[in-house]
């Protein structure tokens, strides 16, 4: 199964929480996300997660919290563009406003504009 593409995301996860080598390790380990002791083996990752559906990306549902089973689903894209910690528009308000819309990005400005840094 190393050659799957659920190998290539388990064996990614880890990097980026484990080696500082990795270019993502800043992002990831260095903040204290961890990848949970069961998931060190990709058999347990795969158990859990199952295949990938098409067009889906590994995401933390709590983006400060570890790569777990309680914590890690497949989702879109879009889903997990909602779900950053440099998102500027809570998840709950990208949901009701469709992004790309005038609305959205009125909104999305506005807040920027009000950020601290």
């Amino acid at each position: 199964m190393s050659k799957t593409t659920e190998f290539k995301i388990w064996q990614g996860m880890r990097q980026r929480c484990q080696n500082p080598k990795d270019k993502d390790f800043r992002k990831y380990g260095a903040r204290g996300i961890r990848v949970c002791e069961e998931w060190q083996k990709f058999e347990n990752f795969y158990r859990d997660m199952g295949a990938r559906p098409t067009a889906m990306t590994l995401d933390r549902i709590d983006f400060d919290g570890d790569y777990e089973p309680h914590n890690c689903r497949w989702a879109t894209v879009q889903q997990q563009n909602r779900n950053k910690r440099d998102n500027v528009i809570p998840g709950s308000l990208a949901a009701i406003i469709p992004t790309g819309t005038p609305e959205y990005q009125r909104i999305r400005r506005a807040i920027r504009g009000r950020r601290c840094h």
